[in-house]
C-alpha cells in the first residue's frame, strides 16, 4: 500500500508518503496499515495472480519497509498530539482488497486476477451497511495481526519502532533482492 501510494504521489507534484502521514498525524489523525509480510508464501502465488514478477512484489515490500522507517525517524523528532495513532503491523493473509477510509468516505479497490492491484479499478461505497461490511473485515483482518507492528503510536502517546522485526525483514528481502535492497529501503528508486 504504502510503495502505491508513493508512486501515487510521484507522478504529481506532491511530497513524500511520509511527510504527508506525518503531517495528518500531527492533525491528530488515526492511520492503520496492514503490510503483507515478504516472507508469506503467498508473495509468489500473488505476483504470478497479478502478472508480476516476484521480485517486483518484494522489491515493492522493501520501498515501503524503507518509509515505515523513515516515518519513524521523523516521529521520534516531532511532538505528537494526544489523539494520534499510527499502526502499521504485519500480516500473513491474502488481500481480497484494498480498503482506505477518510471519515465516511470509503473506497476499496479489488485484486483482479492477471492485473496489478494498483491498476483495478477502485470504487466509493456510499451504501452504509456495505461500509460496515467493509470496515468489519478490514478491523478483523487488522485484530489478527495485533502482536505483529513495524512502527506505531500507541494510545498512551509512545512512538514505536520493532528494529527486530525490521532487522530480520531487510536480511530476508537483501537475501531475495540482494544489493538494490538498501536503495529501496532508501527510496532510491
Amino acid at each position: 500500500v504504502l510503495h502505491r501510494i508513493q508512486a501515487d504521489f510521484s507522478e504529481r507534484p506532491l511530497q513524500e508518503i511520509e511527510l504527508v502521514m506525518l503531517r495528518k498525524l500531527l492533525q491528530g489523525s488515526e492511520i492503520r496499515v496492514l503490510f503483507l509480510d515478504p516472507r508469506s508464501d503467498l508473495i509468489s502465488r500473488l505476483a504470478i495472480e497479478e502478472g508480476q514478477p516476484r521480485d517486483g512484489m518484494l522489491a515493492d515490500l522493501a520501498t515501503s519497509l524503507g518509509i515505515c522507517h523513515r516515518l519513524y525517524n521523523m516521529l521520534k523528532k516531532s511532538k505528537m498530539p494526544p489523539n494520534a495513532r499510527l499502526h502499521v503491523r504485519v500480516y500473513n493473509e491474502v488481500p481480497y482488497f484494498a480498503y482506505h477510509r477518510d471519515g465516511d468516505e470509503v473506497i476499496v479497490g479489488f485484486y483482479f486476477s492477471s492485473a496489478l492491484g494498483s491498476t483495478s479499478g477502485a470504487f466509493e461505497v456510499i451504501d452504509p451497511e456495505t461500509r460496515r461490511l467493509f470496515e468489519g473485515h478490514f478491523a478483523a483482518a487488522f485484530a489478527r495481526a495485533a502482536e505483529t507492528f513495524i512502527v506505531e503510536i500507541s494510545p498512551n502517546g509512545t512512538i514505536e519502532f520493532n528494529y527486530s522485526l525490521y532487522d530480520e525483514l531487510r536480511a530476508f528481502l537483501t537475501k531475495e533482492l540482494g544489493e538494490r535492497t538498501q536503495a529501496l529501503l532508501n527510496g532510491e528508486q
